[in-house]
């Protein structure tokens, strides 16, 4: 299921991508009015068209990270990524080569990636068995026979209660 996800996540935006590519003009000039502007959006389409897709993989696999019950590993991810990869590759564009805005967007990307590729390690190397049983304990699911007869007793007692309230409306009754 969570490659599945990888996949689907990294599809649809592929897909939105290549859309933005094709309407690209038409998008930049409808909404930025300055040709200036439209001109620096225009030279960064093509990087957000080719790097967007990969980057919704390292997106994708943070948040599976954080449902394995990893919030301490992505977190500290993401800060040491982005502390040590974007912020001195963004200075280093802007400073030292004096690029414009593609060498902002370059540096976010660069982190992006650094993020994404420690995420997946991260990802790969996660115990599932462990997780499962940590986000059982975070949400206070520990003794399995108790939860499952009383979750099989309120589900029953629920259903009843739905079923009633679904012949109430039918009957256009108010409760």
């Amino acid at each position: 299921m969570a490659s599945a996800s990888i996949w689907i996540a990294f599809s649809f935006s592929a897909l939105c991508c290549a859309l933005l590519y094709l309407l690209k003009n038409v998008i930049v000039h409808g909404i930025i009015g300055d040709k200036t502007i439209q001109g620096m959006l225009l030279e960064i389409i093509p990087f957000i068209v080719l790097f967007d897709p990969l980057i919704s993989i390292s997106i994708t696999t943070e948040y599976l990270n954080r449902a394995l019950a990893l919030y301490g590993s992505a977190t500290k991810i993401q800060i040491a990524m982005t502390i040590l990869v974007t912020f001195p590759a963004a200075y280093i564009s802007k400073y030292e080569f004096n690029y414009n805005i593609k060498g902002i967007v370059a540096a976010s990307y660069l982190g992006l990636f650094s993020i994404g590729f420690c995420s997946n390690m991260v990802f790969m190397k996660a115990d599932w068995e462990r997780a499962v049983e940590k986000n059982k304990e975070m949400t206070g699911l520990d003794s399995e026979s108790e939860s499952d007869s009383e979750s099989s007793e309120s589900d029953s007692e629920s259903s009843e209660s739905e079923e009633e309230c679904e012949c109430d409306i039918e009957n256009g009754s108010k409760y």
